[in-house]
């Protein structure tokens, strides 16, 4: 018998899921956040939320999470996306075998009683980075749901919100598995293929402002690399203004193609700073873990990973918000200072005048159970981990990235450009042009996208965002009205 209780990382500080309880209505009032909002009203059975990088996906996951009722469940594709939420995985919570390809027309392996009661009593599931979820386990997703409610409905009845952007990175896929896909009738490997969504009509919503940049050709630009329809003259223009050295003043991050160049570039800072004449103090600070979080795994897998190699002078990344508000996910910094004793290390933080000690702090993994004397998901603690929330500071690979928004950010991708959306993601990091450089010309070629992502796109959403290129809000936008106390939001949140 195979057991559900989906896994879930939270930590043990007050962030961002103990903010105010107190509804936002302006913010509810906001283009394709009110439609968003409407759709869930309704009783849409399926709900695409999309948008272009910066749009605030994100929040509008977090409001949703932070206002809606104790019968809903949100969950990401990977161990990253689902950290970034305080979300739980799309393979712990429905059981999809890690690697290989699942065909949920067969019988799936029967679930015990309690994991049964926790897919009865759901009744709303929202799915971030839905781009990076295979058409296949969208499918398991589908069939497990149908199968705990003995219904034939799309997902069992439950609702679901689906929330992304198809333009940007991939599901992970190797060859073998895009041939076995092929074979079981999945024209591609994107969750737009799944079988449940051609049976489900998903209603489409567009988040169209963008809120981490602010410069109208910045974003036009950025909207043609997504696109793909960037020609010689938006590549060119781009590389006039950001090839070259970086910004003086500032050590930037820089994005890469590969992990491996990351680490390298990781370890080859560290090592320079260790054998320069100053000799630093270095340490290797390690994080400690137990319960189910003390069991083998890789350090992807891991909220904290298990040993960081600090100097002073060591450029250093947030990997989480504080919140004191001292620094955010991905916030870049200087190591000033180790204290050995405490594991902890002051950092200057960039463009903050004031120093300030970063110690440890505790990720717990919990069980998700439904409680049924309440109607409620509740959760309990099975395991935890305790770290510094930094990471190397000098480089990152787009994937890793992909979420964050920097002040100051170089690309080095080398015409290793290997995957759809790479480039956009990466670019896209960028708060503005001020803070972006390259350390090689982009050319044509590093503009990647996938056909049948954009055909989707264009076939399935244009009715309902035709300013796809604009930078401005949608047609009416600027005439919304505020919501009432009776109005859309108020059945969602009730």
């Amino acid at each position: 018998m195979f057991r559900i209780n989906a896994l879930v990382w939270i930590i043990q500080v007050p962030g961002r899921h103990e903010t105010s309880s107190r509804r936002d209505r302006e913010y509810e009032a906001l283009p394709g956040v009110r439609e968003t909002l409407e759709a869930i009203k309704s009783g849409a059975p399926v709900i695409l939320v999309s948008g272009r990088a910066g749009t605030g996906k994100s929040r509008l996951i977090d409001y949703i999470s932070r206002f809606g009722h104790g019968r809903q469940a949100v969950v990401a594709p990977t161990g990253v996306a689902a950290l970034g939420l305080g979300a739980t995985t799309v393979h712990s919570t429905f059981r999809i075998p890690i690697g290989g390809v699942c065909d949920a027309r067969r019988p799936l392996p029967q679930l015990d009683a309690e994991s049964l009661a926790l897919l009865r009593g759901m009744s709303r599931l929202v799915i971030d980075e839905i781009s990076m979820l295979r058409a296949d386990h969208l499918d398991v997703v589908d069939a497990r749901l149908r199968a705990a409610r003995g219904s034939p409905l799309p997902f069992g009845g439950v609702q679901v919100i689906m929330v992304g952007d198809f333009l940007q990175l991939p599901p992970v896929t190797t060859e073998s598995d895009r041939q076995r896909l092929s074979l079981l009738g999945y024209e591609t490997p994107w969750a737009f293929s799944a079988r449940v969504l051609a049976r489900s009509a998903p209603r489409s919503v567009n988040l169209p402002r963008v809120l981490r940049q602010s410069d109208p050709a910045f974003i036009s630009a950025l909207s043609s690399i997504r696109d793909g329809s960037a020609g010689s003259l938006v590549i060119d223009a781009l590389n006039d203004l950001c090839h070259g050295s970086h910004r003086d003043g500032v050590e930037p991050l820089v994005i890469v193609a590969r992990r491996k160049d990351a680490e390298r570039r990781n370890q080859a800072a560290l090592e320079r700073l260790i054998a320069s004449p100053a000799r630093p103090h270095h340490a290797c600070i390690r994080a400690s873990f137990a319960g189910t979080l003390a069991e083998e795994r890789t350090g992807s897998a891991l909220p904290v990973a298990p040993a960081l190699h600090v100097a002073v002078g060591s450029r250093v990344m947030a990997t989480r918000n504080d919140p004191a508000g001292r620094f955010a996910n991905g916030s870049l910094g200087t190591v000033l200072d180790l204290e050995e004793e405490t594991a902890g290390v002051t950092v200057l933080f960039d463009g903050k005048g004031d120093p300030c000690f970063v110690e440890p702090v505790e990720w717990t993994e919990r069980r998700l159970t439904w409680d049924g004397a309440h109607e409620r998901v509740v959760s309990r603690i099975v395991g935890t981990a305790k770290g510094l929330p930094l990471a190397p500071g000098h480089a990152i690979t787009a994937h890793k990235a992909q979420g964050l928004t920097l002040d100051d950010v170089r690309l080095d991708l080398g015409g290793r450009v290997f995957e759809a959306g790479q480039l956009y993601v990466a670019l896209s990091r960028a708060r503005g042009i001020a803070g972006l450089s390259f350390a090689s010309p982009l050319q044509p070629h590093d503009v990647l996208v996938d056909n049948a992502a954009l055909a989707a796109c264009r076939r399935d959403f244009a009715r309902n965002w035709p300013w796809l290129h604009e930078t401005a809000a949608p047609p009416g936008a600027a005439v919304v009205a505020a919501p009432q106390a009776d109005s859309v939001s108020d059945c969602l949140f009730a």
